[in-house]
């Protein structure tokens, strides 16, 4: 059976939850869920790895098996980020200093 991406309405849905369930992990939801990087691509960012005023996101490294090593095909990337993503990573990151 094909998979089939989640629904806009169940997605911030979820996201919503997180917010509550487990608020110091929602960052990490909504990344993944709105710029859709693998889950060791989010485990691996850095706050370098963000730029709010381009509202971008570079993707260069992963997490794997216990470390950190390239990303899956070996290239940098560089993904959109929403005005809502940049609002919760923004968020995110004052609460953590």
């Amino acid at each position: 059976e094909r998979l089939r991406p989640v629904s806009v309405d169940a997605m911030q849905r979820f996201l919503a939850a997180s917010e509550t369930a487990e608020p110091r992990y929602a960052a990490l939801f909504w990344t993944l869920g709105y710029a859709g990087l693998r889950p060791g691509e989010v485990l691996a960012l850095e706050e370098a790895d963000l730029d709010f005023d381009a509202r971008k996101i570079t993707v260069r490294r992963a997490f794997s098996i216990g470390r950190i090593e390239s990303t899956k095909t070996g290239e940098t990337r560089h993904v959109d980020m929403s005005r809502a993503l940049e609002r919760r990573l923004r968020s995110h990151l004052r609460t953590r200093r």
